[in-house]
């Protein structure tokens, strides 16, 4: 991902009310009052220790144009503000006019999101040896303080911690003396960040004057240095880790046993990243199985599917997955179909008619990729008759092994394409709810494993998440979340999220005994009357009833999307037909219906909706008339209005990719008044402060003359 190159490293401050790492149950955790994490980004050449920790990828912030990594970043702090008061950005000390501007954009973006930053300057030799910032003439001297000055004056600065280590000469005095240098509004904010080493070398910092109240950071990673020193200073910090581990339950054993002797009630964990060793890229090290939104990102998904053999290669196709894209939604589980006759039948083969063509699959992989997005492969299998998939199953032994053989070949016919197009995750099946106790399971796993290097699921239906007996051998749990919330037809939100809570607890109760992430491999609602009873009744009748698809959406993300032991949601399902939604529509697509907005709210770091005219109403001379079962259509002029999740600069009003308008304040709405008949694409795009931008569209019919 483009994001694994913004070289940034941060401590992340965690608030108060959130538990910490899958080790809680260990009585040493709990007695932390802040636990902080030290957090470095994969590089591309992980050599050794050092560049592991920072190194030269602190110069990022020097060489690089952080504006063009902002929304990643953005993403980042939006997720870690959920859960944090603080990140702490360790930087290189320099003066350029890049680096300069960088640093604004990291305030910036801390400042949208509500977080504190303390930096941590680790002063390179720029202008002399490292440790002659120490000397009040030097120009390392006049560099740091340069810096020191610069931080201190941004809105969103913290603390301001400089390195002390290797080279450096053994003098507390020095660091006493450099610190009473400086001026006083920045004294308030200075922190010390001593090396492992001389954390046991200078003992005497208070003897030769340093404030007690000074933060000072200690790097330790033995028992034997954690033991002797983690009480030393009154106000500290100290950092660990564990970089040698050889597997993620080494590491999480490792670092638990350093933690449990550790005397300071603030503890920061460095996380190393390496191909080579079990704390790196693949492990993600092990804080619930998830550090934060950026280094294991929520997987913000949707169900995409088509049942003839060219629908996914049709222009509304690719109009459909552009729309989905402007939902923030960053993953799309494709779904092709194979079929058997009945659920006693052990053929399982491609429709000619049905199935969608591996020319179609290929087209769709490659245009979700250059939409931005992530594949899940997922294949389906159902009974031409339209029995359950859930009810496979078969009397003798020889009927099983013949029915595996042939998944067997449907399986390795994705997950060839899988691997020529550089799918991210595969999930190796979908509700075969009879078959699930049968030992030919651990084959098909040991085929995937063998053949794709991706995550790897299953997704198990909601009558038998429970009953899967080879989670173990999967990346994570995959659920099919068609749960029954309440028993009535109006339920109030509140009345959902009570709903839930049973359901919750056996899903958290599940992820404890496995250690395994949950992700509902799909969940939906229709926006049908009832729709929270039975949600895996596609057949259900009833009126339209767009506020429970609504409310459903809100009590699924209310309930889960902060979990730690959550990873993501992939909606069932979004239309390969850019026309299928709107006012009239009862199907379980969210486009155009106040569901969407819920959507956007979650999977984008801000959105933007146009509120009029809304899809699938009349509209004449601006006045809403009624809704209609087909796209928006506009008799007349109209004022088209939007609404915004946050402040913004402007929004850009446009119609078939034409500029008509710019409005830069409140209430953002255009006059659309010009000679016009037909269909066109009416699309705004709202812009912010750093140029993040969000949009809405649609398809509408117009006469206006």
């Amino acid at each position: 991902m483009r994001f694994i190159k913004i070289l940034l490293a941060l401590i992340l401050i965690l608030s108060p009310s959130l538990t910490w790492i899958s080790i809680t149950n260990s009585s040493c955790i709990n007695r932390f009052i802040e636990k902080d994490l030290v957090y470095i980004l994969p590089y591309e050449i992980c050599r050794d220790y050092w560049y592991k920790t920072y190194g030269d990828r602190i110069y990022y912030y020097v060489y690089e144009n952080l504006s063009d990594d902002q929304n990643y970043i953005n993403r980042d702090f939006n997720y870690i503000s959920s859960f944090y008061d603080k990140i702490i950005v360790v930087i290189p000390a320099d003066d350029t006019l890049q680096f300069l501007l960088n640093l604004k954009i990291i305030d910036s973006l801390a400042g949208r999101n509500n977080l504190k930053v303390i930096y941590a300057i680790f002063p390179k030799e720029k202008y002399g040896r490292e440790d002659t910032y120490l000397d009040n003439n030097s120009e390392m001297h006049g560099l740091v303080l340069q810096n020191l000055e610069f931080l201190n004056n941004l809105s969103n600065t913290s603390k301001i911690a400089v390195w002390y280590g290797w080279s450096y000469r053994c003098n507390p005095k020095d660091i006493v003396d450099f610190y009473y240098s400086l001026p006083s509004e920045i004294r308030e904010k200075y922190a010390i960040w001593l090396d492992e080493e001389y954390t046991t070398r200078l003992t005497k910092l208070y003897e030769e004057g340093l404030p007690k109240d000074t933060l000072v950071i200690t790097e330790a990673y033995s028992r034997n240095l954690i033991d002797e020193i983690s009480d030393r200073y009154v106000n500290q910090l100290l950092i660990t880790g564990y970089e040698d581990a050889t597997s993620v339950d080494d590491w999480r054993t490792h670092i638990e046993e350093l933690l449990s002797i550790c005397k300071t009630n603030r503890v920061g964990i460095w996380i190393y990243y390496d191909k080579n060793d079990g704390s790196g890229e693949n492990y993600t090290a092990y804080i619930n199985n998830r550090l934060t939104g950026f280094c294991k990102n929520l997987q913000k998904g949707f169900s995409y599917a088509a049942w003839w053999n060219d629908t996914l290669l049709q222009n509304t196709s690719d109009d459909s997955l552009e729309n989905l894209r402007n939902t923030g939604t960053e993953w799309v589980s494709l779904i092709p179909t194979w079929y058997q006759d009945t659920v006693h039948s052990t053929d399982i083969r491609m429709d000619e008619n049905r199935t969608p063509s591996d020319e179609s699959i290929i087209h769709v992989i490659e245009k979700i990729h250059d939409l931005g997005m992530h594949v899940m492969l997922k294949p389906h299998i159902d009974p031409s008759n339209d029995e359950w998939r859930g009810f496979i199953e078969f009397n003798s032994e020889d009927e099983w092994h013949i029915w595996f053989n042939s998944y067997k070949n449907f399986i390795s016919h994705y997950l060839k394409i899988a691997n020529e197009y550089n799918v991210e995750q595969f999930c190796i099946g979908c509700e075969l709810v009879k078959t699930t106790n049968r030992r030919e399971w651990y084959d098909i796993i040991k085929m995937v494993r063998e053949n794709f290097s991706g995550n790897i699921t299953y997704a198990a239906d909601w009558s038998n998440y429970m009953n899967i007996p080879f989670w173990d051998k999967l990346d994570f749990i995959g659920i099919d979340g068609y749960f029954q919330l309440t028993n009535k037809t109006e339920p109030s939100l509140e009345e959902l999220l009570k709903g839930w809570s049973k359901w919750k607890r056996d899903i958290e109760k599940l992820y404890n005994t496995t250690g395994k992430p949950i992700i509902f491999t799909e969940i939906g609602y229709r926006s049908i009357d009832g729709c929270n009873i039975d949600p895996w009744n596609w057949q259900r009748r009833g009126r339209v009833d767009l506020q429970e698809q609504r409310d459903c959406y809100q009590a699924v993300f209310e309930t889960f999307w902060r979990e730690e032991w959550f990873n993501g949601i992939y909606w069932w399902m979004w239309y390969p037909d850019s026309t299928v939604g709107g006012a009239m529509d009862t199907s379980y697509t969210p486009y155009g219906k106040p569901a969407e907005r819920i959507l956007k709210d979650y999977y984008s770091n801000f959105s933007i909706n146009i509120v009029k005219p809304r899809i699938g109403y009349l509209y004449l001379f601006g006045e809403e008339m009624a809704a209609i079962p087909s796209k928006t259509i506009i008799i007349g002029s109209i004022t088209v209005e939007v609404e915004i999740s946050k402040e913004v600069d402007k929004i850009e009003f446009y119609i078939d990719d034409e500029l008509k308008y710019i409005d830069e304040q409140e209430p953002y709405q255009w006059m659309w008044n010009e000679n016009i008949i037909g269909t066109h694409e009416l699309k705004v795009i709202a812009y912010d402060s750093m140029g993040d931008n969000s949009e809405d569209k649609q398809s509408l019919w117009i006469i206006n003359l």
